[in-house]
């Protein structure tokens, strides 16, 4: 689910000038109802199945980890197979799988009291890889043939538009209707509007396209610095998108103030992507990525230490703000470099981004064993932070560029 990819996908898609007179707009109506949908909930399943299914903390890792690692797998052999198929046919087998997801997690407590608690995870991570990779592999290959290499960042940064600011507020109004009414209608709700964005998506044209994966260059030894900015912003999203919450919510923080917090967060996410996009279409310095990656290490290492409301608040924030940046920059670099080759360079970034957030979930598992589980997930978020701004030191220090 979308809480590992805060990056806010649609305003790749949207000039209103041309709107009206694209056919690429029955994707950009899907891809509203969809964030809108995702940013309801994403956020909240941990919580969900920890303070409502019972589900112990260490089968909730579990639940992380796996999804990871089934993510690495599918992507690979997903990229291959859905420039064959056809994006816009994996798009919407995508938007039915999360609807599987949500209706097993609305029965969830019958499901889980049948097949146990390991099972019933190990079925609902292989669930929301399926869904959450089926998407991004055929998101990210439209995009890159839809797209001018110099209009990459520009496009990321258009922001003033309702559907986008619909998702950003989606978690705010996910805890609204989580606390009024409950966990399982907001799952019947997001079935439905993912059912209508399937629909949109019926009449659109069909992409295919011809790629061919070679393991080097998805590894791609030569280009470590590269790689280890991919690897740090997959920590930072496990940290804040699974780590965070869960801590905040055991710190007896109510469900809706996490979801006010959040939409004060990505507003000001949205602000700087808005302000950023044309700039990082002319940053060939990499000094975006370094001053982002700086800044949200330090939020994250940050909120480890302060857990008053006030704190909380500022830097939730302040991670907003400079995880925008990171991430209209990064994004941006990665859709220049990926419309050549662009197979090999999805998996690429796919691959160091999930080895980061498997590596979080491991430094979680590992400050679990060692600190218990409150202290646990204070020292993941005070690792994955000092981690994140070593990794700024070096793209300083070594003026790194994607």
């Amino acid at each position: 689910m979308d809480r590992y990819n805060q990056h806010y996908h649609l305003h790749r898609h949207i000039h209103w000038k041309k709107f009206f007179c694209d056919s690429y707009n029955d994707l950009v109506i899907a891809d509203t109802f969809r964030l809108l949908a995702l940013s309801m909930i994403s956020i909240f399943v941990p919580i969900f199945l920890i303070d409502k299914l019972s589900i112990g903390i260490l089968n909730v890792a579990l639940f992380e980890l796996f999804f990871f690692i089934l993510s690495i797998f599918f992507h690979y052999y997903l990229v291959t197979w859905t420039g064959k198929v056809g994006a816009k046919k994996i798009m919407i087998s995508s938007y039915f799988l999360n609807c599987l997801l949500f209706f097993t997690l609305y029965q969830g407590e019958l499901i889980n009291s049948i097949l146990g608690g390991f099972i019933f995870i190990l079925f609902i991570a292989l669930l929301n890889a399926l869904a959450s990779t089926t998407y991004w592999t055929a998101h990210h290959l439209y995009f890159l043939r839809c797209t001018r290499v110099e209009e990459s960042g520009t496009k990321l940064g258009i922001l003033n538009s309702v559907p986008v600011i619909a998702s950003i507020s989606g978690p705010f109004i996910g805890s609204i209707l989580i606390v009024e009414l409950s966990y399982n209608a907001v799952f019947l709700f997001n079935i439905f509007i993912l059912f209508i964005a399937s629909l949109s998506l019926m009449f659109s044209k069909d992409l295919k396209v011809s790629i061919k994966l070679n393991k080097k260059r998805i590894v791609d030894k030569e280009n470590i610095q590269k790689n280890a900015i991919y690897f740090a912003q997959g920590l930072a999203y496990c940290s804040t998108g699974f780590i965070w919450p869960i801590l905040i919510f055991v710190s007896s923080i109510e469900i809706i103030t996490i979801g006010s917090l959040m939409l004060f967060a990505n507003i000001g996410q949205a602000l700087v992507v808005y302000l950023g996009g044309k700039a990082a279409d002319n940053d060939t310095s990499g000094k975006f990525i370094t001053i982002g990656t700086f800044g949200h290490g330090a939020s994250i290492f940050l909120r480890a230490l302060y857990l008053t409301p006030v704190f909380i608040t500022t830097f939730w924030l302040m991670g907003g703000l400079f995880g925008g940046l990171r991430n209209i920059t990064i994004d941006s670099n990665f859709f220049k470099h990926s419309h050549r080759d662009s197979g090999n360079k999805i998996m690429n970034r796919e691959l160091y981004m999930h080895l980061g957030r498997i590596m979080t979930v491991f430094i979680f598992l590992m400050s679990l064993a060692v600190f218990g589980f409150y202290m646990g997930l204070i020292s993941t978020l005070l690792i994955v932070g000092v981690i994140n701004l070593l990794v700024s030191f070096v793209t300083y220090k070594n003026n790194v560029k994607l």
